[in-house]
Formats: structure tokens, sequence, C-alpha cells
């Protein structure tokens, strides 16, 4: 079966597929943007899959049941074949004077890889696939440096987390990338060590470099290594569908959109 090709939404990608809906096959829609304005998802006319920053599987903070209804609703309201989520936290305890405090970050941030930490998102994990019909699936996230307290790869941790669980995963070919070059490895050879055969979805972005450092970055072009890890993904999986996230600037060229869903399809095809 051929591999969907769809975009994360912004109101740029809104206009686009509103003007001409074939030439994608979805919109990747997060659920924080359409708890805040169920309208949109009434407005796009091409099938949408939810991403999400809610469910903290990360951490020891959980979503309230309000959210995880929400979710679910959600869900089912656009018929999504699966639900993305990150594989890290937003939602944390602070302990100070006063007790235990629940801080949300309003950011995903990376947990850390341990013996403890796995236990802790294996357990969270399959809690919150109780509650809905739909799977869910992770995303790795991007590492900028070593986790303070963790005694394993990022790569160790997820084959250990998908050999005890059902989940899929949504594999960022630009946090892979971002990972790997942080930490002097090769992006290819740190491809080999994930396991690829859970790969459901894939995300497709930008990199920027600062200082030194590597970082996500959906404003500007994925550079051509993240492309040889699209096609080289496809010669050893079978993912479903692939998602450019170029979503954090509204004059990302339209054009540019168009070249790059036609290269998408040729390397997946």
């Amino acid at each position: 079966m051929r591999a969907r090709v769809g975009l994360a939404w912004s109101p740029q990608i809104g206009a686009l597929i509103s003007r001409d809906p074939d030439r994608v096959d979805y919109v990747e829609v997060p659920f924080e943007r359409l708890r805040a304005s169920e309208q949109l998802a009434e407005s796009l006319p091409i099938p949408i899959i939810l991403h999400c920053s809610s469910m903290s599987v990360g951490g020891d903070v959980a979503p309230t049941r309000g959210t995880l209804d929400r979710i679910r609703e959600l869900a089912e309201q656009v018929d999504t074949p699966w639900i993305g989520e990150h594989l890290a936290f937003t939602s944390a305890h602070r302990f100070d004077d006063d007790g235990n405090e629940i801080v949300n970050t309003d950011y995903t941030i990376c947990p850390q890889f341990s013996e403890e930490s796995l236990e802790r998102c294996i357990s969270t994990f399959k809690g919150l696939q109780e509650n809905f019909e739909r799977r869910i699936i992770l995303e790795n996230p991007p590492q900028y440096f070593v986790v303070p307290g963790s005694t394993m790869s990022q790569t160790e941790f997820l084959s250990r987390l998908v050999s005890q669980t059902d989940v899929g995963l949504l594999l960022d070919l630009a946090h892979l990338y971002i990972t790997a070059r942080n930490f002097k490895q090769s992006p290819m050879a740190l491809l080999d060590e994930y396991p690829t055969s859970r790969v459901v979805e894939v995300h497709v972005s930008g990199v920027s470099v600062e200082d030194g450092t590597f970082w996500d970055n959906h404003g500007i072009e994925a550079p051509e290594p993240v492309y040889s890890l699209l096609a080289a993904l496809f010669e050893r999986a079978a993912p479903e569908a692939v998602t450019l996230e170029f979503n954090w600037h509204s004059h990302f060229s339209e054009s540019a959109l168009l070249e790059k869903i036609r290269r998408v399809r040729e390397l997946v095809s």
C-alpha cells in the first residue's frame, strides 16, 4: 500500500488545501489547536490525523480526566486513524515549601532514559491506551544533551518500550538527525538502531544550528540528509504516512511546499 503524504496544519497550509485538496492526502492537526477552535475540523476538506502534546507520557503527572475525554471525543469526531503523541512530558511535580506543586512546562521535554523512567512510560502508555479505541503512537524526541540520570540511549529505551508494549512509533527524522549530530554519531547508523518495523508515521522538518548545537526548526527546509534517511527508512520498513512539518513560518513558499510534496511522493513510492 502506498504511504500517504500530508502536511502539518498552519493557516497558510489551510488556504492551500482549501483551494486544492487533492495536493495532499491528509492534514495533521494538534489536539490543542482543535480544542481551542473546533470549527477548524469542519473547515478542512481532507482527512485529519490527530497529533497531541497533552498526555505527558514521559512524566509522572497524569493528564486530567477531562483532557483524556476531549482527546477521545475529537479523535472520534475527525476519524483519525491513530493519535500521535510525544515520548516526552509537559507536566511535572515540583517540590517546594508548600508541598507538591504541578508545573506545566508548555513545551515537550525529553524524559530521562533510565530503568525507572522506562517502567513508568510502559505503565503510563498502557493506562492511556485503555482510554482509546484508536492506537497511540509515540514520537522520538530530539536530544540536545544527555538528560541527567540517563543510563541508556534513546534507541535502547525505545527498543525496550516497543518490546514490552504494542505501541507504534512516529519517527521524526529531523529529531533523529539532530540527536545523531549532537551526539557525534552517524545519522544513518543511528537509524539502524531504531525499531523501524514499528514505525507507523514519519515526520520531516527543518534543522537549524546555533553555537554548534542542532535544533528542531519547522520554519525552514529540511536538510538533504533527512531526505536520505527517509529513502533509507522505506528500504527497511513500510510506514503508512509521511507528514511534512513546515508550519512555523507563515511565509514558507507554497511552491516550495508543493515541490517537497512531489519529492516525498517519489521517495516513498
